[in-house]
């Protein structure tokens, strides 16, 4: 079991949704850790000998991690989970419109796109 985290240092998660809802449109120009981390780790699936049939992005935000691991895994079910519905929307609007609409009809990876908190998944 989990500690549990002092009052002091406990996130209000309601807060924090509405900064994600407010910064949506703004979320990319200033994800500069997101950003390096996601560097980093397509770095080192070059050592990654698998090729997986399905990736689940919890925390997926404007879905700008979703193309490159697509593109890398062509044949992969990729699912992006994030609360932001703004985030989404994003993430969205980078996948094609014809995907959208046929998915893995012409062959390739299907996304799809949910919105949940991620700490609060049903299948945790």
């Amino acid at each position: 079991m989990a500690a549990a985290v002092p009052p002091d240092l406990a996130l209000d998660a309601r807060a924090v949704a509405r900064g994600f809802e407010r910064a949506g449109a703004r979320f990319d120009d200033a994800a500069v850790l997101h950003r390096e981390v996601a560097r980093r780790m397509a770095e080192r699936l070059d050592m990654v000998m698998m090729k997986p049939a399905r990736m689940l992005d919890l925390g997926c935000g404007s879905g700008a991690d979703l193309q490159p691991l697509r593109a890398r895994y062509p044949d992969m079910q990729t699912i992006g989970v994030d609360r932001s519905v703004a985030l989404l929307a994003r993430a969205a609007a980078r996948t094609p419109r014809w995907r959208r609409w046929l998915p893995g009809v012409l062959g390739g990876s299907q996304t799809s796109l949910v919105r949940a908190d991620i700490a609060r998944l049903p299948i945790l």
